[in-house]
């Protein structure tokens, strides 16, 4: 999962959402569970969930991983509508966001097995059928909390995670909202 969650941050990097990225370092999480660990503890969301568009798909990690979602996940990281007749994404990810047991050999065996996956286009995303690991499919990823100044007269802020998208299959990334 972690060589996923590297892809992510690459594409985050690339569509220009991470500043001054020092190329290990990961910072956005993929969205995946394997046999060891759960997608709703490997990704720690801690509050709102946006897609890249800046709206809003869940109020919490336990709304997010309930199975369904506000809208859709469909826009990819540079905030572009998922259109392409490829809207399915690898996951492994069940609903309350264990482990759907089909992940490709805990996601190290790109050419045995099958995968879970989810699809962008359906605000059930978590419902999809099982895929073989050696076809190509996009990753989700899940940004760290994003701490957004309330506009006045408070000076609390709240937190928000963005979900982000690969513009293309291998590639992720989310988006703030500026």
């Amino acid at each position: 999962m972690e060589a996923a969650s590297w892809l992510t941050t690459l594409a985050a990097s690339q569509a220009g959402l991470v500043s001054d990225w020092n190329g290990q370092d990961i910072i956005y999480r993929a969205l995946l569970s394997d046999s060891t660990v759960d997608a709703i503890d490997y990704t720690n969301i801690q509050g709102r969930v946006y897609n890249t568009n800046g709206d809003l798909l869940a109020l919490d990690a336990a709304d997010f991983f309930d199975g369904e979602l506000e809208r859709p996940l469909d826009f990819d990281q540079n905030g572009n509508r998922i259109v392409s007749s490829n809207t399915d994404f690898f996951s492994g990810v069940a609903a309350g966001g264990g482990s759907a047991g089909d992940t490709c050999g805990n996601w190290d065996d790109p050419n045995g097995g099958m995968a879970s996956v989810g699809t962008f286009v359906d605000s059930s995303w978590l419902v999809g059928n099982p895929s073989p690991c050696n076809t190509i499919k996009r990753l989700v990823g899940v940004s760290p909390a994003i701490t957004v100044p309330i506009p006045e007269p408070s000076s609390l802020s709240i937190t928000a995670f963005l979900t982000a998208l690969l513009a293309g299959p291998g590639r992720f990334v989310p988006r703030t909202r500026r």
